[in-house]
Order: structure tokens, then C-alpha cells, then sequence
């Protein structure tokens, strides 16, 4: 399984905006750490908390920043909530420092937050902090949560270390042997303890690298899954089993096409376009054939 399985698709994109267009080109970010906390996860009602921190070092100076999450495969967010050093902004669109705005944007739930001070040449770190509901995946061999905890896109920018928890309730952990726990992009070390799961990089993720991690857990008879999931299990079971033969099948006619064609091009030659047999001709014939002039003769 390859990112479809578990609670759903989100991509959590930081973007850090420039205050200072003429010093662009000296502007740099690197996260020394990006940590992500799933917890109060409900296995019934289907939802539970994300936590992103992040422990950045600024070159040059910057105002505010933002994340956009995707609103695929999955009911809705809430709850959304800004800290910067362990201080919390207000939610407010006034673009004052010290605040941050939430909107429903064409590219998902866009989160805007303004630093209570522009940072030049240093270190920061900020926490985003949400509800989602509606994106655990409901099967009877294992529910599963799946998330992306770093997207692919960070502007080129590199993490030095990244880790993932995952906090599941009493009785729910993964099961030796019968609930796999992978992740994915970035390769990554995962230790299971009772129902504590956690994904370490093994080294620094590049600019372009995204870092996902999938839990499955025992099912629970009374969680219900979320209206998008039918249709999205409809489509990935095409996608894995339909399309596959499809192609296979399209492979093997466009083979017994091209087979055919030279073929049938060969009998259209053998039986109308080669020179046509004449028999066994003589070399040399010591008196003529017959009385016959030489043209009825030939």
C-alpha cells in the first residue's frame, strides 16, 4: 500500500514569507526540527488532535508565515490554534502581529500567522495545533491512520531531524504480526511501545522529500467510516486490481495487433504479390518442341 491507507491525505505545507523584498536573495530557512503529535485519538467517533512544532533558524528577516491543509479525505479541521515560543496569537484577520487568520481557500484551510515581531538572523519556534475529523479509514481487518506528517513541497529548504508520535488509546495499539505500521518518503526508524508509536528520519530530509507515517489498529465494531471513504476504497481498488489487468489486457491485444499485421502482410505477399511459380524449365532441348510457330509454342 502506497499513500492510501489510514486516516487520510493531509499535506501540511509552512511557508515563510519575506518582510524585506530587497534582501531576498540572502533569506534562508532551515528546520533544525519538525515534530508532529497525533494524539486524543477517538477510535469511535473518528477524529484526533495534530500537533506541528517547529524549531527554525532564519536567515535573513521574515514577518509571518502560513500552512495550508487539504481538505481530502476527510470530514473537516477545527479547533486551530497558533503558539509562538510557547505564546499563543489571537485568531483574528486583522494581519496584526501576534495573530493569526484561518480561511477556506481553493488550495484547502489556509493558516496565516503573524509573529509578534519580524525575526532577523534567528531562531524561533512555533506550534500549529488542530482537530481533524472524519479521516480514520474503517476496516474489519484493522482500522488505520495514515498521515502526512512533512509534504514534499518545503521550498527547497531542509530538515534536520523530524519525528513522528502517534499517542493511541488503551487497547488500541498496533498488533505484532497483524497491524503493520510503515512509513513513507524519507526513510525512517519506527519503534512501537504498547500503543505509543514513533517514526525518527534517519537523516536529514532534503528540500523535496515528504515524511508519512501509516498505523493500522485493531477494528472497533462501533466506528463508523466517513462518508468520502467508499468512494475513495471504490477507486483505489481499481486503481490496484482493475486497472492493472486493463493494461495488462491493452498490452497483450496492441502485441497480437502488431503480431497480426505482420502476418497478415506476409500472406497478402505470399498469395498476391510474389512473382508466380512456373514450373520446371529445361536447359537445353536438342530439337524443337513441336511444328508450332514460336509464339504459340511460348
Amino acid at each position: 500500500m502506497r499513500r492510501n491507507s489510514i486516516a487520510a491525505f493531509f499535506i501540511v505545507i509552512t511557508t515563510l514569507i519575506f518582510a524585506l523584498p530587497g534582501v531576498a536573495q540572502s533569506r534562508y530557512v532551515f528546520w533544525k526540527e519538525w515534530d508532529v503529535l497525533i494524539d486524543n485519538v477517538d477510535v469511535v467517533n473518528n477524529r484526533f488532535d495534530v500537533t506541528e512544532s517547529y524549531d527554525i533558524d532564519f536567515s535573513g528577516q521574515f514577518r509571518f508565515g502560513s500552512a495550508v491543509i487539504p481538505l481530502t479525505n476527510l470530514t473537516t479541521i477545527r479547533n486551530v490554534s497558533v503558539s509562538e515560543n510557547g505564546r499563543a496569537l489571537e485568531r483574528e484577520c486583522s494581519e496584526r502581529n501576534g495573530t493569526f487568520c484561518v480561511e477556506n481557500t481553493s488550495d484547502g484551510l489556509s493558516i496565516t500567522y503573524y509573529f509578534f515581531n519580524p525575526i532577523d538572523n534567528d531562531s524561533q519556534r512555533f506550534e500549529i495545533r488542530y482537530t481533524v475529523e472524519g479521516a480514520l479509514r474503517i476496516y474489519e481487518g484493522g482500522d488505520q491512520l495514515w498521515w502526512v506528517a512533512i509534504p514534499p513541497e518545503h521550498f527547497g529548504f531542509p530538515i534536520g531531524s523530524a519525528t513522528i508520535t502517534v499517542e493511541m488509546p488503551a487497547g488500541y495499539g498496533p498488533r505484532e504480526g497483524v497491524d503493520p505500521v510503515e512509513t513513507y518518503g524519507a526513510p525512517g526508524q519506527i519503534n512501537v511501545q504498547g500503543t505509543t508509536i514513533t517514526a525518527i528520519a534517519t537523516r536529514q530530509i532534503e528540500g523535496d522529500e515528504s515524511f508519512e507515517i501509516r498505523v493500522q489498529y485493531p477494528h472497533h465494531p462501533d466506528a463508523q467510516p466517513a462518508s468520502w471513504q467508499a468512494s475513495f476504497d471504490e477507486q483505489r481498488n481499481y486503481d490496484e486490481r482493475t486497472r492493472p489487468l486493463l493494461d495488462l489486457g491493452l498490452i497483450a491485444i496492441s502485441l497480437l495487433l502488431a503480431l497480426g499485421g505482420v502476418v497478415g502482410l506476409y500472406a497478402l505477399w505470399y498469395m498476391r504479390g510474389r512473382d508466380p511459380q512456373v514450373g520446371p524449365v529445361p536447359t537445353y532441348l536438342t530439337e524443337p518442341p513441336s511444328a508450332l510457330r514460336p509464339a504459340i509454342a511460348g
